[in-house]
């Protein structure tokens, strides 16, 4: 379609190597086309090799630093739109994190999209609650209503009970509906045809 098309892998071989890899993880999930090729939500690390690369290809554009320019700017959207529940209305709400892991299903946090929003939110003077099921064997201990960002996309992550009156971010969509909490599925509403992507296992809002 456009001029563009897919070709299925032939053949796999095996051959001893020694030099630099260039690790392009892929998973079912977060694997789409783009017109410049296939694309994946790359850990942040491997988008560093490859803008290392980038430049040392003398390649006219670095299409991998700015994609980490765009995650950065993404989590600053997220941190100031937590900042901002909290202190929306008369309620005070403590601030919570709802997964830390750099993507679902491990416990592994370097990298972790959600810590860079967590990050950016004692920056600002703040300071936000983090709970990961792969990390944190008891379940989050509320004090009261608050605002909370699902920052991995886990499955017990959508699972938490929250306290009425909590305003929950959901950048995935699936946080379900519950009495008393006002549920803000991040990107809903958009035009026919738009989705939400990924960057380093940040949403695109």
């Amino acid at each position: 379609m456009n001029g563009a098309f897919m070709r299925s892998v032939k053949s796999l071989e095996i051959s001893e190597y020694s030099g630099p890899v260039f690790n392009l993880w892929v998973d079912v999930e977060h694997s789409y086309m783009t017109p410049v090729g296939a694309v994946k939500n790359c850990h942040p690390r491997d988008q560093i090799a490859l803008s290392w690369l980038a430049r040392e290809l003398q390649l006219s554009s670095d299409l991998f630093e700015d994609i980490m320019l765009a995650r950065e700017g993404h989590a600053r959207r997220l941190a100031s739109m937590l900042l901002d529940a909290a202190e929306a209305g008369d309620a005070e709400r403590e601030i919570w994190i709802l997964g830390t892991a750099y993507k679902p299903g491990v416990a592994i946090e370097t990298g972790s999209h959600a810590l860079l929003v967590d990050q950016l939110i004692a920056e600002q003077g703040a300071a936000a609650h983090t709970w990961d099921p792969h990390r944190d064997s008891s379940p989050p201990r509320f004090r009261g209503p608050a605002a909370i960002l699902i920052g991995c996309a886990h499955p017990e992550c959508f699972e938490v009970e929250v306290p009425e009156g909590s305003v929950v971010l959901d950048p995935f969509r699936r946080f379900p509906d519950r009495a008393g909490v006002e549920v803000r599925r991040l990107g809903e509403g958009r035009r026919p045809g738009m989705r939400a992507g990924f960057i380093g296992h940040g949403v695109i809002i």
